[in-house]
């Protein structure tokens, strides 16, 4: 192996420093992150925007801020969204707050599980309400979204603010993020 030695007495280092660098550079994965640039979420609230010309007329967002300020949205909610969202931000603060919205691993399925850590949202693949247990499909409602459905709707919006997000810290569009355009579709 042709290296600088730190002496610069030769242009060869010996067999244990070889094996301590190999040795250092195969734990780098493992140690933690010490990069200057860290982003870590440090807000997340619901933000009502009004109409100028129709005070009336409030839409309501989904604000995720990181500690240098950048902000991801989602929305606007709809209201049975915005209401199961609102009752969902003390626990959404308590895990996501403090993480760094870069992380693969900040998607909507990992919000679910620790939010819902018993519930499989593989039932709902089954027709079956994962928090109820009961079956959705073929049945009547009032409603367009079941309670459950509108909690995923809901999270799915902390996802969408998650991806925007992504998007302004890496300084790229989130469909590139995504896997890019694409010519052909099947």
């Amino acid at each position: 192996m042709e290296y600088t030695h730190q002496n610069n007495e030769s242009n060869r280092i010996s067999r244990r420093t070889a094996l301590r660098l190999t040795v250092a550079g195969s734990l780098l994965p493992f140690l933690p992150s010490c990069s200057l640039n860290s982003e870590e979420i440090k807000q997340m609230n619901l933000i009502r925007v009004r109409n100028r010309s129709d005070e009336k007329d409030v839409w309501i967002y989904l604000e995720i801020t990181t500690n240098s300020e950048v902000k991801g949205y989602a929305g606007p909610l709809f209201p049975g969204q915005a209401q199961s969202l609102e009752k969902l931000l003390p626990q959404l603060r308590r895990i996501i707050i403090g993480k760094d919205p870069r992380e693969e691993t900040m998607n909507f399925g990992w919000i679910w599980s620790q939010i819902y850590p018993n519930k499989k949202l593989s039932d709902f693949q089954m027709g079956i309400d994962p928090l109820t247990g009961e079956t959705i499909w073929n049945k009547r409602r009032s409603e367009r979204h079941t309670p459950t459905g509108k909690i995923i709707t809901g999270i799915s919006q902390v996802d969408n603010a998650l991806w925007d997000l992504k998007g302004k810290l890496s300084d790229q569009p989130v469909f590139r993020l995504l896997g890019g355009k694409r010519e052909n579709l099947r």
